[in-house]
């Protein structure tokens, strides 16, 4: 019962923030604004993967106790067979690392862009930039 409770939770807050990233990157107008909002978007998309991975009663690491590169004991079916129901699977876990790996890369691009802009037009205003170009400000 509390486990249907903390993962209803679990799951209604990371879709709820991602509502909100929506929203603060729709309709803001300040460019670090948006950098900031779409950086905590970038983070819950990579632990909602990692959560959605994890279900209930998936929560040992998947190491196989008694099993070294040096040393390969006989292992039962049946022993690997109940691990491998219980075990939670790396994959997405190693996804999650290289997308924020990624992500932070891009992210820090965007701010070098942002750095620039902010040296041209002297403001970090969607608005002011657009009215910047077309020429109707400062000019």
């Amino acid at each position: 019962m509390i486990e249907a409770i903390l993962w209803s939770y679990i799951v209604s807050t990371i879709l709820i923030v991602i509502a909100l990233c929506i929203y603060g990157i729709v309709v803001s107008s300040n460019i670090v604004k948006k950098l900031i909002v779409l950086s905590i978007l970038g983070d819950t998309i990579a632990l909602a993967s990692v959560v959605f991975n994890m279900h209930s009663g998936f929560i040992i690491a998947p190491i196989f106790i008694g099993v070294s590169f040096t040393h390969f004991p006989t292992v039962s079916f049946g022993k690997l067979m109940d691990f491998s129901l219980k075990a939670v699977d790396p994959l997405a876990q190693v996804f999650a690392i290289i997308f924020l790996t990624i992500f932070f890369t891009i992210i820090v691009l965007l701010g070098y862009t942002v750095m620039l802009m902010h040296h041209r037009y002297k403001t970090l205003d969607i608005v002011d930039v657009k009215k910047f170009e077309e020429g109707t400000r400062y000019g």
